[in-house]
């Protein structure tokens, strides 16, 4: 229960500005980042797959998250439908129409990720 123990959302940049479900706490094998609502710091939450995985392209994260301990695949696409940027990534709307691929997810606890990109995955074998 790493993202539950560690929560990404927790703390703040230089400048104050608080992290959001974006970023990744200092407490694993990878590089920390607060990501914060100005973007900021969006390469290196694009990076990722390539720091933790062999996959070679950016990954574009949707995430939500439920102060009631848990969260259900249904909850969390309800909070992306109703976000119209996380409704652009997942239908491939406008600046997200090249992202090919569901990259991987995650659901733990109170927290629900989706990555997307747009190169297949090259570890996986396609069928």
């Amino acid at each position: 229960m790493h993202i539950q123990n560690y929560s990404p959302a927790q703390g703040g940049d230089q400048r104050g500005i608080k992290c959001n479900l974006h970023s990744w706490s200092t407490n694993g094998s990878w590089s920390p980042v607060c990501y914060t609502s100005n973007h900021q710091y969006a390469q290196q939450m694009w990076d990722k797959p390539r720091e933790l995985t062999s996959y070679i392209g950016n990954r574009y994260e949707i995430s939500a998250g439920s102060s009631g301990g848990s969260i259900s695949p249904s909850k969390a696409l309800n909070i992306w439908k109703g976000s119209t940027g996380h409704n652009n990534v997942i239908i491939g709307a406008g600046s997200w129409s090249t992202l090919t691929v569901m990259v991987g997810g995650l659901m733990e606890g109170g927290y629900a990720h989706v990555w997307f990109g747009k190169e297949p995955d090259s570890a996986l074998p396609i069928e």
